[in-house]
């Protein structure tokens, strides 16, 4: 009866991974949007940048961002608002611009922005809001979908706080990042090799990131997701077929280049500091390692490995054609 057990609690915790990894199949990896929010006395103005293929699948984008953005003051509901979107084709955005009017001017608000309602479950939206030195950054997505946002300017440990969690949501709300750290985690036959794979893909990755998001432009979205995509279906091809393969180490420090270009891109365009956001990613990736690979190591059984990593393949494969068809 052990052997059983054993190979159900191998194979039911990378499938139920799997799931809620590939459940957004068809979302953008890199599917972002930016906001500015300032204050004015009783008014509030907002305006949103999104990308035009965020919205290509969306039934009447302008009436469903609106509905699902909303602001609130300790006095309650704005007494007066506007909305108006249009197409700039020349940047490829989707701009809406709204302004709300209050009973008397607020000293904070409280925002509710469930974009990833409309877009994509993955969907990430970064809120600047405030004047130059008062200026703070907010980042909304389905783990956090609400936030108070004070007219101050923040304090480091503000900053600290905001961002560090900031990088440790993005981590899980990237689905093809999930699916990539559980085929690392397949991919280690001890502690100490699962300790060298860890080390390596971590130090390439906090790397690249750093360097990509202070001197290079932007990567387009579709390289960046088909990349991260064939990463995840090499290393399921090196766990089926080459499974006592040495140095993978090295293979995982390569892959997390392409993962440090992810949020080399995402740090650009959110405009968040890497020395608190990045700290916060590598510890969310270091924490579902750690408890991905004890488990594995403790429940192996070669055949549930075989076929969680058959389904990697399979997700990666497809996911890379479906982002090289755009």
């Amino acid at each position: 009866m052990q052997a059983p057990r054993t190979f159900r609690a191998a194979f039911l915790l990378p499938l139920s991974l799997l799931w809620l990894a590939a459940s957004p199949a068809g979302a953008h990896v890199m599917s972002t949007s930016r906001g500015t929010l300032r204050l004015a006395g009783n008014e509030a103005y907002y305006e949103l940048q999104m990308p035009l293929y965020e919205t290509a699948a969306v039934d009447s984008p302008e009436s469903a961002l609106r509905g699902a953005f909303r602001i609130a003051s300790g006095g309650g509901e704005p007494v007066a608002s506007t909305w108006n979107c249009a197409e700039d084709p020349a940047e490829e955005m989707y701009v809406c611009r709204a302004s709300f009017t209050f009973a008397q001017p607020p000293r904070s608000v409280r925002v509710r922005c469930a974009y990833h309602a409309v877009t994509v479950p993955n969907h990430v939206h970064i809120l600047r809001s405030g004047e130059a030195e008062s200026a703070r950054r907010t980042m909304f997505d389905v783990v956090s979908p609400e936030a108070e946002i004070r007219f101050a300017a923040p304090t480091p440990a503000e900053i600290f706080r905001s961002q560090f969690g900031a990088g440790m949501r993005r981590v899980i709300v990237n689905p093809v990042l999930v699916l990539f750290l559980l085929a690392l985690a397949l991919s280690a036959r001890t502690r100490q090799e699962a300790l060298g794979i860890a080390a390596a893909f971590l130090a390439v990755e906090v790397s690249a990131a750093l360097v990509f998001q202070a001197v290079a432009q932007p990567l387009p979205a579709r390289f960046i997701e088909s990349a991260a995509a064939l990463t995840v279906a090499y290393l399921a091809v090196e766990i089926l077929l080459l499974p006592e393969a040495g140095k993978r180490w090295l293979v995982a420090g390569g892959m997390g280049l392409f993962h440090g270009l992810f949020f080399g891109g995402f740090l650009r365009r959110a405009g968040m500091q890497p020395l608190y956001f990045l700290p916060g990613a590598a510890l969310c990736e270091l924490v579902v390692l750690a408890v991905l690979g004890g488990i594995r190591l403790k429940t192996r059984s070669r055949r549930a490995e075989r076929l969680a990593a058959l389904l990697l393949l399979v997700v990666g494969l497809g996911w890379f054609l479906i982002r090289l068809q755009g």
